[in-house]
Order: C-alpha cells, then sequence, then structure tokens
C-alpha cells in the first residue's frame, strides 16, 4: 500500500517539516563524525545553555526530570551490548567470556548516544519558552527519585556486566576473570540470595509457561491487591509513579521487534516489508513481559510496608506527567510500526 500511505503523509506539513529536520540533521550529524572532540564540546555548550535557563527562569522542572530519565535510558543504551547475552543464550554470537575466545569488539546498543543527548538537550531548551510545560512542582522530591532511579539503574547495569563478564569499551582482548569474580561473587551473601531467589522464580516461571490464562490472572490480581493497598493507606505515590515508568518501559520491549530495522539495516535478517516475502513470525525484545509485570507489582507491594518510601509529593501532577509520557511513548513506538509496516502480534502473514 506504498501508493495510498504515501499520499496522506505528503498532505501533512507537520510529517514533511519532520522529515526534512531529520534529514538536515542526519546531514549534519555525519559530517561531524571525524570530530569527536568537537561533538562532545557542542554537546557540553548546549548543557550548559539548558542549564543557565532553567537556572534563570527558577521553572521547567519537569521538562529537566524527563530529560534526565531520557539522558539514563541512553546511557543505558549506551552500556548495554547490542545483542544481549540474557536473551541470546541459545545463538552462536555471544560475547568472548574466556581468555582463548576470539577478540571481537564491544557493539553497543545505541552508538549514536552522544548526538541523541545533544538533540534532547536542544529540544528541552526549546520546550522552556512555553509556559504550559512549566508545571508546579516540589523539585527536591524529583532529584531524589533521580538520584535513587539512577542508583539502581546502574547497579543492575554493573551486576549485568559483571554477570557476563564483560566491559563496555573495546580498549583490548576482554580476559574472563572467572577466578577472582567469582571468589568475590561468592562472598557476598546478598549475591547469593539473590541468585537463588532468581533461580526459584525461573523454575516456577517455567512451570507456568504452558498456562496463560492463569499467568495473567495471577497478574490481574497482584495489581488489584497492590491498587487497594495504596488507595487503603492513601500514599506511596512515588512508588506507583515508579511502577508505572516501568510497566511502561516493559510495554515498549513488548511491542518492539528483537532486532530493530533501525539499527540493522544492513543485516540480512529483518521484518518483511512486502507480500512476496517469507514470513516469519514476530519476535518481541521482550518475550516474558507478562512474567516482569507481576514480579514489579509484588516487590512495589512489598516496598508499601516500609516508611522510608511514602514520600510526601502531589500525586496528580505525577499522573499528569505519567500520561504525557504514555502517549508520546506510545506515538513513538506506532510511527516506529507504520515505518517499518510491522504488527507486534503473529497472528498470520502480515502483508505491506
Amino acid at each position: 500500500m506504498e501508493g495510498s500511505s504515501g499520499e496522506p503523509a505528503a498532505e501533512l506539513p507537520i510529517a514533511k517539516w519532520r522529515r526534512d529536520f531529520s534529514v538536515a540533521f542526519q546531514y549534519y550529524l555525519d559530517r561531524s563524525t571525524p570530530h569527536p572532540v568537537g561533538r562532545w564540546l557542542g554537546t557540553l555548550a548546549v548543557a550548559v545553555i539548558y542549564s543557565l535557563r532553567v537556572y534563570y527562569v527558577q521553572g521547567f522542572y519537569i521538562v529537566s526530570y524527563g530529560l534526565g530519565i531520557y539522558v539514563l535510558n541512553l546511557l543505558i543504551g549506551f552500556l548495554s551490548p547490542k545483542e544481549d547475552p540474557e536473551l541470546e543464550v541459545l545463538d552462536g554470537a555471544s560475547l568472548p567470556t574466556k581468555g582463548s575466545d576470539e577478540f571481537r569488539p564491544f557493539i553497543r546498543r545505541l552508538p549514536e548516544f552522544k548526538y541523541a543527548i545533544t538533540k534532547a538537550f536542544f529540544i528541552a531548551f526549546v520546550m522552556t519558552f512555553f509556559s504550559v510545560f512549566d508545571v508546579p512542582v516540589f523539585w527536591p522530591i524529583l532529584l531524589c527519585y533521580w538520584i535513587v532511579l539512577f542508583v539502581l539503574t546502574m547497579k543492575r547495569q554493573i551486576l549485568h556486566m559483571v554477570k557476563y563478564k564483560y566491559v563496555p569499551f573495546s580498549v583490548g582482548k576482554q580476559g574472563s576473570m572467572e577466578g577472582s569474580s567469582g571468589e568475590a561473587a561468592a562472598e557476598l551473601p546478598v549475591a547469593n540470595w539473590r541468585r537463588d531467589f532468581s533461580r526459584a522464580f525461573q523454575h516456577y516461571l517455567d512451570r507456568s509457561t504452558p498456562h496463560p490464562v492463569g499467568r495473567w490472572l495471577g497478574t490481574l490480581a497482584a495489581a488489584v491487591i497492590y491498587s487497594l493497598r495504596v488507595y487503603y493507606v492513601q500514599g506511596f505515590y512515588i512508588v506507583s509513579y515508579g511502577l508505572g515508568i516501568y510497566v511502561l518501559n516493559l510495554l515498549i520491549g513488548f511491542l518492539s521487534p528483537k532486532e530493530d530495522p533501525e539499527l540493522d539495516v544492513l543485516d540480512s535478517v529483518s521484518l518483511p516489508t512486502k507480500g512476496s516475502d517469507e514470513f516469519r513470525p514476530f519476535i518481541r525484545r521482550l518475550p516474558e513481559f507478562k512474567y516482569s509485570i507481576t514480579k514489579a507489582f509484588c516487590i512495589a507491594f512489598v516496598m508499601t510496608f516500609f516508611s522510608v518510601f511514602d514520600v510526601p509529593v502531589f500525586w496528580p501532577i505525577l499522573l499528569c506527567y505519567w500520561i504525557v509520557l504514555f502517549v508520546l511513548t506510545m506515538k513513538r513506538q506506532i510511527l516506529h510500526m507504520i515505518k517499518y509496516k510491522y504488527v507486534p502480534f503473529s497472528f498470520g502473514k502480515q502483508f505491506s
């Protein structure tokens, strides 16, 4: 349906302007490739200008918080391998784990981290000229929450590096360090308990595989119990907000293909885009979406019994911000589906 889909796109001035802007941005991006120092200096300059702007107007803290979340997400992509060892356990291509393995350079999941940051700061700077984005909020709470989120996210990323024995920089051949890392892990009771718990959880997870209805009913029960708990205590809105962000992140992984066409344009394996292409079922980037949600609701429920997580906050602002984030994220995901002509469900052969 190239003709019919192309004509409506041509009728939208905003879509045409967005496409022209993306082409121009990519053009200057490619020209800056041989100049990494200049790129980083440009990023630093944009960040300083944005910080001075926020300091001068004493507002737009919600924009800054969203920018911080986005930059943290890019940082994780920058530090993560393109092929996640946790999802590619059966594939031949994997990260080297022993000294005798052939050296393979570290290929990032998000190679253009620095450019995306520059673009994000620029967009956030433009948003500070529109008062609709200046939502009144007690900014120290957002700052504390971002710091907690940063620490937990980086802790998870570092544990992932230790578990699969890789370093996100190709400065030389990475040895396995099996002896030293194994002994250090054995000395930590918390790490040992965490490993045992993950193994037991995976055991019951595998046993529930043939029962999808039961799994979803369990997820629904956990969500209802958590909602009743929050309604009863009238608090822990920060925990609920973090849970909402996490569930939204899982939803994007559930709706995204395992091999992103935007990053794998040169690979032979891609999504079918024409009716004559061979049918390939939709393989998700995050296949165990439903289980992770159940686990998240259980953890959030336990957190409601510790008053340290009951941070006072005006919850309607967090709810409005989450709704805006949901709409923008889903809009971006739907545009991605339309651009690469795929549907995140394998009900049959998908035609273009």
